[in-house]
């Protein structure tokens, strides 16, 4: 269970990766791109709780994925790799059509 916790680091968090200010192996702050066309939303704080069988512990992160895919439609959220980095981008559903 996660608590107060914006959008942004929901989907950071079932991407596996979490949102961090430079710890190894997550992305970073400056590593997201938010291409909406209204951002406040994804900075309004949740609380989140996925429960989830023994036996699919360890498809958890895909779980969340699919999980929050459900609960905010709206939005597509995607890992490129730029010039080496990996980024998190948020864009609108309506967009990738």
């Amino acid at each position: 269970m996660v608590r107060n916790c914006t959008l942004i680091e929901l989907f950071s968090i079932a991407m596996g990766t979490g949102v961090s200010t430079g710890k190894p192996g997550r992305i970073c702050t400056d590593q997201v791109t938010i291409d909406v066309r209204d951002p406040k939303p994804l900075h309004k704080l949740y609380c989140y709780k996925l429960v989830v069988p023994v036996w699919q512990v360890d498809n958890f992160f895909v779980l969340m994925q699919q999980n929050l895919k459900l609960e905010f439609p709206q939005y597509v959220v995607t890992m490129e790799r730029r010039e080496l980095t990996d980024f998190m981008v948020i864009r609108d559903k309506d967009e990738e059509l």
